[in-house]
């Protein structure tokens, strides 16, 4: 039975903790929970889980640099993968746009290769052995498009990921 972690973090829950994070991926100390302040509302702090690579190798990449517009943040970790691969972000910008992001990409690519153009708002993850279905609104996929800036894929716009 495949375990899976999820957390919506938003104005109603801001309580994950980098302990917690470690003790879900067996003891590992691969992800730091990042603390930042809600734009417009400074009495109220919103954490988010980062991998601490990610960090030390781009952290001026578009993901790092749109954090101050977070409005919340979903994140689901599901151990069965190899924990540097297995973390996912759904990030809400402005109320209209996502980063969809996440540490190495071969799960995600093994059967679906981006033939969705626009998805619909989700808070919707769905996985069964490799098989991920992924639903966003006004999501734009650059698979075989513009903007491959760093060997892997990388969407200018959209989404960021090594």
């Amino acid at each position: 039975m495949m375990s899976l972690f999820c957390a919506n973090i938003n104005e109603n829950a801001c309580t994950v903790t980098n302990s917690e994070i470690t003790a879900f991926l067996g003891g590992k100390h691969e992800y730091d929970v990042i603390t930042m302040m809600k734009p417009n509302l400074k009495h109220h702090q919103i954490n988010y889980v980062v991998p601490r690579k990610a960090l030390k190798l781009q952290p001026k990449s578009p993901l790092m640099m749109k954090m101050q517009e977070l409005h919340k943040v979903f994140f689901c970790i599901s151990p069965e993968l190899n924990t540097t691969s297995s973390i996912y972000y759904l990030y809400f910008i402005n109320n209209y746009y996502y980063y969809y992001y996440y540490y190495y990409y071969y799960y995600y690519y093994y059967y679906y290769y981006y033939y969705y153009y626009y998805y619909y708002c989700c808070y919707y993850y769905y996985y069964y052995y490799y098989y991920y279905y992924y639903y966003f609104y006004y999501y734009y996929y650059y698979y075989y498009y513009y903007y491959n800036y760093y060997y892997y894929y990388y969407s200018y716009y959209y989404f960021y990921y090594y």
